[in-house]
């Protein structure tokens, strides 16, 4: 059995502070009653729709349906903020600063695991062996040629207990290491590659956008992520339970209009890249360089039952956790 990633007292932090703010709340949110109709329901909420972003291009579906007028397409006002990670999502939903909030697997289970009333409402992209957006890379000097050449291994993670992590526990297990042996470190994504040219670490786990860099510089990819899952959840949209159950129209709208963007995407290649460039940063020619993300707004079962599963096995979760709940239909 895999060995677990640390529950971190940031997470936890985080999950206590969110519990305090929605008890708190339960006086305007949940003491509210409940639409009698869904025409009711979907005409529940009033102003613009609050998003947030970590300035991923995983998120790319949402920033093309804003960018590209598609949002207001769908008669959807949204209003995108940064957010610095998605663990902070959990807390920035109960404390209804946004509507819809960025999420990663392990983040979103843990806060429903610590008795946060969420739910997954959109998929923004997916983890798929044609087209794999996350990698273990190794550092040219570590030693590291195969997976089971992890075993011992320093390994930086931009997040700890986060996506990367639990991915990696679960594949290095399966190549025979033993996964307590590994010495986990957080290191930002910026620093991942002055981590590995001086040996801080022997290895980082990282995204799409940052492994071709680091392969260019003489390091090399010794595990590609997407082993985890065929179709696996990279990040997506959650919100309140409450407020998805009374404004299901709404949240229909905007999985329409990132279909949509998602089709734009596929048509217009060369303006998605511009939109990347615009929202990240990076350099043009690094952006064409990154495979645009796979989008499939859809969640099912399947896809988080696989997370829950990693998770229990690293003595993540707690409670019974039913994915059927926490999805909207």
């Amino acid at each position: 059995m895999p060995s677990s990633p640390r529950r971190q007292p940031r997470v936890l932090a985080l999950v206590i502070a969110a519990g305090v703010a929605l008890t708190a709340a339960c006086g305007t949110d949940s003491a509210d009653p409940a639409p009698d109709s869904p025409e009711d329901a979907a005409n529940d909420h009033e102003g613009p729709i609050r998003m947030n972003s970590t300035g991923s291009s995983e998120e790319l579906v949402m920033w093309i349906a804003d960018a590209e007028g598609i949002f207001d397409e769908h008669d959807l006002d949204v209003e995108i903020s940064d957010v610095a990670g998605a663990g902070l999502t959990p807390i920035a939903l109960t404390n209804e600063e946004v509507e819809l909030g960025i999420q990663t697997a392990p983040d979103f289970l843990q806060a429903v695991d610590q008795g946060l009333p969420l739910t997954a409402a959109a998929g923004l992209s997916v983890n798929r062996p044609d087209n794999p957006r996350l990698f273990v890379v190794a550092g040219s000097d570590s030693g590291i040629d195969t997976p089971a050449d992890l075993e011992g291994a320093r390994i930086g993670t931009p997040s700890r207990g986060g996506s990367f992590e639990v991915s990696t526990v679960q594949l290095v297990a399966e190549h025979g290491v033993d996964a307590g042996s590994i010495d986990w470190v957080e290191v930002p994504f910026a620093q991942m590659q002055a981590a590995l040219d001086s040996g801080t670490v022997d290895a980082v786990a990282t995204s799409v956008t940052l492994q071709g860099a680091l392969v260019a510089a003489g390091h090399a990819v010794v595990l590609d992520l997407s082993e985890f899952g065929d179709d696996v959840l990279v990040t997506f949209l959650t919100a309140r339970q409450e407020w998805a159950a009374r404004n299901p129209a709404i949240i229909d709208r905007v999985r329409s209009a990132l279909d949509d963007a998602a089709t734009f995407a596929e048509n217009n290649p060369e303006r998605a890249i511009e939109i990347i460039v615009e929202r990240t940063g990076l350099p043009p020619e690094a952006a064409e360089r990154i495979p645009l993300p796979t989008s499939r707004v859809d969640i099912d079962t399947d896809q988080v039952q696989l997370w829950i599963d990693a998770m229990r096995d690293q003595d993540m979760l707690e409670n019974d956790v039913d994915p059927a709940e926490l999805i909207v239909p």
